[in-house]
């Protein structure tokens, strides 16, 4: 099965905000999509200095690019990550709403909406009075 019309181009202008841009989507043989995007480590890092991914390569930062991948089969989306990042866990943790929205490409434009959604949430700067109580 092909992913929906404009789907990439709606996900792609979802993700830009966060730098990340579209690389590759493949279809494997038994007709899963791996869809990949990537953002310069260094710039991201920079931008988004609490999210400590660089500290997760240890002596292996910087990778050539910090990668964000999404895989569908059907209309199923079954796995969003990026980084140290498992959003559709996340999501199903914290938002079981968003998270209904994350697995399915049944309205692909609210499924893109939903992971710049997601992103921003898991990107947000700490709120640093909250984590200086106690």
């Amino acid at each position: 099965m092909d992913l929906p019309d404009e789907y990439l181009d709606v996900l792609t202008d979802e993700l830009a905000p966060f730098g990340i841009e579209f690389s590759s989507a493949e279809s494997d043989p038994d007709g899963q999509w791996q869809i990949r995007f990537e953002v310069e480590p260094e710039s991201f890092v920079h931008r988004y200095p609490w999210t400590d991914i660089d500290t997760s390569y240890g002596d292996a930062w910087p990778p050539e690019a910090l990668e964000l991948w999404i895989r569908v089969e059907g209309r199923d989306v079954f796995e969003i990550t990026f980084e140290v990042y498992d959003v559709l866990l996340w999501a199903q943790a914290e938002s079981p709403e968003l998270a209904g929205r994350l697995g399915t490409l049944d309205d692909p434009e609210d499924q893109a909406a939903a992971v710049g959604q997601a992103l921003a949430e898991l990107l947000r700067q700490p709120d640093r009075d909250y984590d200086n109580l106690g």
